[in-house]
């Protein structure tokens, strides 16, 4: 499924339930496979689920999958990229991540790179990585009722006025659709 791109954005579009359920489907339907290349496609979707599941940049997902399988732990810190101040943020294991999708992490995370995940996620999601981001950042903030500056913080941004402008962007576009869809149902009722 392809998505499309919203204008003067990164969004995509996806839904964090969607972008969730769309990963996990995916590394069960490549455990079942089994094949040559089933491990390295169960490790790279692996990735994405931790760059959703802690709406971060790729770059900070590979390193904490770095350190989930180095470490052994389910809480670790990592370098905000786009930071030169060395700020670091929490990034966490998700809880749908088995000891097998572990195993197959840990054999190829060392070979893991922001430009292979990118192509990885538009082949077989239709998506660029960054819609990850944003698809948890709408959902803490819009559905989950976060107030933007917390996201903000959990994202390692350095202010969340871009995090405002996004969600109102996004927020203006569901009321528009809303406004349309109750016109139709206020005729319907006039009938």
């Amino acid at each position: 499924m392809e998505y499309r791109r919203r204008p003067r954005s990164w969004d995509m579009g996806i839904s964090y339930p969607e972008a969730k359920d769309r990963i996990l489907k995916f590394i069960k339907e490549q455990k079942k496979k089994n094949n040559k290349t089933s491990g390295l496609k169960i490790a790279k979707a692996a990735v994405l689920l931790i760059m959703l599941r802690n709406g971060s940049r790729i770059s900070e997902a590979i390193e904490a999958a770095r350190k989930f399988v180095k470490e052994g732990k389910n809480e670790v810190y990592v370098r905000v990229a786009k930071r030169r101040d060395g700020a670091q943020r929490l990034m966490v294991l998700p809880e749908e991540m088995t000891e097998d999708v572990l195993r197959e992490l840990g054999k190829h995370v060392d070979r893991m790179y922001p430009e292979l995940l990118a192509m990885f996620a538009r082949r077989h999601f239709g998506i660029n990585t960054h819609t990850l981001r944003h698809a948890f950042s709408t959902y803490m903030v819009l559905d989950m009722g976060i107030a933007p500056e917390i996201v903000s913080r959990l994202q390692g941004r350095k202010d969340a006025r871009s995090l405002y402008e996004y969600m109102q962007e996004n927020r203006a576009e569901d009321v528009l659709r809303m406004a349309g869809e109750l016109a139709k149902a206020a005729k319907r009722a006039q009938r």
